[in-house]
């Protein structure tokens, strides 16, 4: 699911590229076609970006609750050696 959502955001920032060209703004009927396909992706987009922060977050919450983040690896060392 990720990679589709990354595939949009990816489409959403070429679109963003292309209407930032002279050469596509200087051409009405280019620009209006990407400008369009530009704006349907804007929600896309938003809802897309917080996908995938929210799953990174979690990547990182269960590796924080494993033992696989480096503080949790550090204190339990730590810990390890007081005792």
């Amino acid at each position: 699911m990720q990679e589709k959502v990354k595939r949009f955001l990816e489409r959403y920032e070429e679109l963003e590229q292309e209407l930032s060209k002279p050469e596509v703004a200087a051409d009405s009927e280019k620009f209006s076609k990407l400008h369009k396909s530009f704006k349907s992706l804007e929600k896309t987009h938003s809802v897309g970006s917080e996908y995938i922060r929210l799953c990174n977050d979690l990547k990182e919450w269960k590796e924080a609750l494993n033992g696989n983040d480096a503080s949790t690896s550090n204190t339990k060392n730590m810990s390890a050696k007081t005792i």
